[in-house]
């Protein structure tokens, strides 16, 4: 059935990430749903959608690192380019784990610079 072949799919993504416990639970599904978001009413006024149009106008506000880089924002809304859909889901987790990569190197080097500024490094 859908439901086996879906809980049998979640079930190798959960043992994929190393979780087995949730790998078990997903065997426990009897059923899920599927919801038609363009159907919705402010989503789309078309009766019968072929496609979710992202938000026309990304807003670059949105993607801005606050506090030096310390506070970073991931989500739909922030992605400049599919604001709004799942694909801008995708776009901004990349990009704040490409910031997040970056803090860490920009970190680790300025830690080791001091550490040979003090001549605890040869």
């Amino acid at each position: 059935t859908t439901t086996t072949t879906t809980a049998g799919q979640m079930q190798k993504l959960w043992s994929y990430f190393r979780l087995p416990k949730q790998a078990q639970e997903v065997k426990k599904y009897k059923g899920f749903h599927v919801h038609r978001w363009p159907n919705e009413e402010y989503i789309s006024d078309d009766p019968r959608p072929t496609k979710v149009n992202p938000h026309p106008y990304p807003v670059r506000a949105l993607s801005t690192n606050e506090w030096n880089g310390s506070l970073l924002f991931a989500g739909t809304e922030t992605d400049q380019g599919s604001p709004g859909v799942m694909e801008g889901a995708i776009g901004a987790a990349i990009r704040v784990v490409q910031d997040l990569k970056e803090g860490f190197k920009k970190k680790r080097d300025t830690e080791k610079s001091e550490v040979c500024k003090e001549g605890r490094l040869k």
